[in-house]
């Protein structure tokens, strides 16, 4: 009994030095990790470039062992990530999970940050001109904010509903939205702040004519918002303020003034925007000079600036993602995180145990599979090599008819069987690899290729002069099927149509021509549509493409 009890007693400690060993281990980890993602963090609070690569390990590691806190967190820096490869719906994918793992209903609810994922979703909406979904996602961030006891910021994004609603057409909502958050930030001491946001105000109160209001804000502005130097210069980058200067004054009819400002802008604002409105409010001025000439010139310069402009908004329109997901699962949240909170232990238990499961029944499935059609492919290949003899012996036999008669026969019925095993075969396998094809794969050029893509490499002029000659002389039907199209094609649309067909992967053809994966895909959708009339995944253009 005494061994006994000194046995258990010697395990009872072995167990607390274990658990606590273990503890201190666990803590290490999740502090080494969560100062990973705290420098990611700092990289994406400093504009510096990373990937969702980078992101990704820091998602597995706290999606098993982090606080809401730290997946929040964790999905921001993913969204940001893929927000920065101009990859739109992916990235709204992204914060909207890190929306549901933020713990609102927690007194330590990392607020702050729940208010920048929010700010996010509403910058997308602004660069996908969904105004009306900005100001959605802009009165969440700015609540948030509040909830954070970030007072600046959240009046700060308050003061940009006035630029959705200026873009919307909404003057007095412009208004009333400008004004309201210059007296809410003057309120709290942010005076240069609060100078900085009734610039819309002004533009607006131009508009409806109210001069003597927009002055009042004028003199603020340029007094108290910082962007003026002292000669009266606005910082690079406002220039467009000078047509509302020179706008006001062309209404108070101080003529010189205004033509002053308006050449001030284009002079100095040098991208479409500021060269159209500088040539717009000098054509408005020459008009109220009865200068028609002078008028007329400017007036089609304008015309050739704001075309400019809309050709260039397109452009950019066209390189955007068309899709924006649907934003109304976020009314389900709170329900959802009441629901987590109750369940997330057993739910998490249940999950593990159900992808164990599953993994196990998959692997059984697979391998099964696998061996049915390895030993499928083996009697395929063995058929081929007995009909080949059987064929030959037939033959044989039949110029000696009538010694081997009922040969003739047995090898007739074998024949037909095999013929049978690997027509089924064909049918439901394909047949194997043609001729042309495996020579295309032992060339010592493809294998060159092989090489290049391994490497990363990038291919030159003459790589690409081979490679069209390879392929024209393994390939003929291919080579037709893009001649015919050849005219329609781009010089990169024609090589990922090489590289796909000689069965590249969409990373490796990326390092070969020197464009990024989203730009392959892109390629890749377009040519589907181009070449075979259909829209699809990149995917569906790499199966109808091969099989050419």
């Amino acid at each position: 009994m005494f061994y006994s009890g000194a046995v258990k007693k010697s395990l009872y400690i072995l167990i607390i030095i274990v658990s606590v060993l273990t503890a201190c281990i666990d803590r290490r980890e999740y502090a080494s990790m969560r100062q990973g993602l705290d420098s990611l963090n700092e990289l994406n609070r400093n504009d510096k470039p990373f990937t969702a690569a980078d992101v990704q390990p820091y998602i597995d590691y706290f999606d098993r062992h982090g606080e809401p806190n730290d997946r929040l967190l964790a999905y921001y820096l993913l969204g940001r990530a893929y927000h920065e490869q101009g990859e739109a719906p992916m990235a709204l994918e992204q914060y909207h999970k890190a929306i549901e793992f933020a713990d609102t209903l927690s007194h330590d609810c990392d607020f702050g940050q729940l208010s920048r994922v929010y700010s996010q979703m509403g910058d997308l909406c602004y660069k996908q001109n969904l105004y009306q979904s900005q100001l959605y996602f802009s009165h969440l961030s700015s609540y948030y904010a509040y909830k954070g006891q970030d007072t600046l910021t959240a009046l700060l994004i308050y003061a940009t509903d006035a630029t959705a609603y200026d873009l919307l057409g909404n003057i007095d909502s412009t208004i009333i939205v400008s004004v309201d958050a210059y007296q809410r930030l003057l309120k709290h001491g942010y005076k240069e702040d609060a100078a900085a946001t009734i610039g819309l105000a002004i533009t607006a109160l131009l508009k409806k004519g109210d001069l003597t209001l927009a002055r009042k804000y004028m003199d603020i502005y340029e007094a108290e918002s910082g962007f003026f130097d002292q000669s009266g210069n606005i910082e690079r980058g406002r220039e467009v303020y000078y047509y509302d200067k020179g706008e006001y004054c062309l209404a108070i009819n101080k003529l010189d003034s205004a033509e002053s400002y308006f050449r001030k802008e284009l002079m100095n604002g040098k991208d479409y925007i500021n060269q159209n409105a500088g040539a717009r409010g000098l054509a408005k001025l020459f008009t109220a000079k009865h200068m028609s000439d002078s008028a007329a010139k400017y007036a089609l310069y304008s015309y050739e600036m704001n075309d400019s402009l809309y050709a260039q908004m397109a452009t950019g329109e066209v390189t955007q993602m068309q899709a924006i997901y649907n934003y109304s699962r976020q009314q389900q949240i709170a329900q959802r995180e009441y629901i987590r909170a109750e369940n997330n232990s057993r739910w998490l238990q249940v999950s593990i145990a159900a992808i164990i499961f599953l993994g196990m029944l998959t692997y059984i499935i697979v391998y099964k599979e696998k061996h049915k059609r390895k030993l499928a492919y083996q009697k395929y290949i063995d058929s081929l090599n007995n009909l080949e003899q059987a064929e030959v012996e037939l033959k044989l036999m039949k110029q000696h008819e009538k010694v081997f008669g009922n040969l003739i026969a047995e090898k007739e019925k074998n024949v037909k069987h095999l013929e049978n095993i690997v027509q089924q075969y064909e049918s439901s396998h394909g047949k194997i690899m043609p001729k042309d094809e495996k020579e295309l794969f032992l060339s010592a050029h493809y294998k060159y290729l092989e090489s290049l893509s391994k490497r990363g490499a990038f291919m030159s002029t003459d790589d690409w002069q081979k490679t069209e000659e390879l392929i024209n002389l393994l390939l003929p039907d291919f080579c037709e099927f893009l001649s015919a199209n050849r005219e329609r094609l781009t010089e990169n649309e024609l090589k990922v149509c090489f590289l796909t067909r000689l069965h590249f992967k969409p990373q490796s053809i990326g390092f070969m021509i020197d464009l990024s994966a989203a730009s392959i895909s892109k390629i890749r959708i377009n040519l589907l549509n181009k070449l075979f009339g259909v829209e699809g995944k990149p995917s569906e253009f790499d199966k109808r493409i091969v099989n050419i």
